[in-house]
Parts: structure tokens; C-alpha cells; sequence
């Protein structure tokens, strides 16, 4: 903890240690990354899907019951800024206590999206009777409209998560890539560790 003081002003900062990331530990991930948003990253090979972009195999990967991330931009998502106007509700204790960043707003700066999900546009592309269940949602504090940043969609044995969280960061000073931005690192492979062991 870092504290500082100048008079009666005060203020005080959390200081995180975060170590790299395993990634040949998280299982086996095939890795569609069009836009080379990952690049670096080594992940053993197998059938889940690691995705940077919104693509026709996402939905037959659902249906055929692999776990799906899905890093969202661009289409199944709305422009909205992550810090302006807006709060946010996590939920699903159980999920959020696993990730452990819930309310830490000094690990989002790193990763935070200037869009959301948009769940028609979603639901549309995924399998008929997949449930999607927000586990991060952005409220307008000017309008009260709600729309998920992270979400999980569920279609028989088949999971995915889908945010538009970058764990690659690269907006404004954001750091750029992941070899650069831990908390991004840690963020993904929180994701991946997740869906690999409970989806």
C-alpha cells in the first residue's frame, strides 16, 4: 500500500504484485485471432476457442459443447464509454470471487472496453435456445439502461463467455498486447482457467 500526504491531503494506492501467467497449464485452446490482438500468446492446442473475433464457428462450437471465450469488437457490440456516466453490477458471487477483481477499479483501467454486448444482436448468432446470463453490466447513469460488458451464454453442454474486456488493452494509455499489460494476462488467464475447469 502506497501512501502519501501534504498538508491535511492524503490519499493512498493498492499496489498488486502479478506473476505471468502459465499459459501451457490453462488446457487446450485452439486460437482465432484475426486482428493479431493475441500475439505472443502460446496456449496448448485443443478443442475450446479462444476468439478475438465474432465468427460462423462460434456458434457450431457452442452447439457441439466446447468452452468458447470470445474477446468481442465489433459486431454484438454498441459503443459505450467504460468510464463516463456509467456504474456497474457484478454478478454471480461465485464467478467473481474466483476472478477476484470484482470492484477492484485499479485493475480495470488496464483492460477497460469503450463498447458493450449487445445481447439481440447476440442471441441472434447463437444456437435457438441459448441463455445468456450477464455477469458484468453496465448501467447509463443517465438513461438507467443496462448492458452487459461480460456475459455467459449457455447451450446445452456448450459454454462461452463473451466480453468486450481487453485483456490485450490498446486504447488510449492503456498498455499495448498482453506481454505488456499484466493485469490483462491475468484477467485472460483468470477466463480461460475458469471455463477450462467449471465453464
Amino acid at each position: 500500500r502506497l501512501e502519501a500526504e501534504v498538508g491535511e491531503a492524503s490519499n493512498a494506492w493498492e499496489i498488486e504484485i502479478l506473476h505471468r501467467p502459465d499459459w501451457k497449464a490453462l488446457g487446450g485452446w485452439t486460437i482465432q485471432d484475426p486482428s493479431g490482438r493475441l500475439e505472443g500468446l502460446s496456449l496448448e492446442p485443443g478443442e475450446n476457442l479462444l476468439t478475438t473475433a465474432w465468427c460462423h464457428g462460434v456458434s457450431e462450437a457452442l452447439a457441439a459443447g466446447r468452452r468458447i471465450l470470445c474477446l468481442a469488437d465489433g459486431p454484438c457490440t454498441t459503443p459505450a464509454p467504460f468510464w463516463r456516466e456509467a456504474a456497474y453490477e457484478f454478478l454471480d458471487d461465485a464467478f467473481w470471487s474466483a476472478m477476484g477483481i470484482a470492484e477492484r477499479w485499479e485493475r480495470f483501467w488496464a483492460v477497460s472496453p469503450d463498447c458493450v454486448l449487445d445481447v439481440d444482436t447476440l442471441s441472434r448468432n447463437l444456437p435457438v435456445g441459448t441463455t445468456i446470463e450477464p455477469l458484468m453490466v453496465r448501467i447509463d447513469t443517465r438513461t438507467y439502461a443496462e448492458a452487459p460488458v461480460l456475459a455467459r451464454c449457455r447451450f446445452g453442454e456448450g459454454v462461452m463467455i463473451a466480453t468486450t474486456l481487453r485483456p490485450d488493452g490498446g486504447l488510449g494509455m492503456q498498455p499495448f498486447g498482453l506481454a505488456r499489460n499484466p493485469s490483462g494476462a491475468d484477467l485472460l488467464a483468470r477466463l480461460l482457467f475458469i471455463l477450462g475447469e467449471r465453464g
